[in-house]
């Protein structure tokens, strides 16, 4: 949301391209720590 009299503050950086994707695939899919390493292996992620 932007309003035209206020300035945006940023207080932390965008996350890095990955950063959160075994902790999505962790706490809303349900995947196990093997799960991400075998997708991990084979390249998927």
């Amino acid at each position: 949301m932007k309003f035209s009299e206020t300035h945006a503050q940023h207080e932390m950086p965008p996350p890095a391209l990955g950063q959160h994707t075994q902790e999505i695939l962790t706490q809303f899919l349900g995947k196990s720590k093997a799960d991400i390493e075998h997708l991990i292996s084979e390249g998927v992620i």
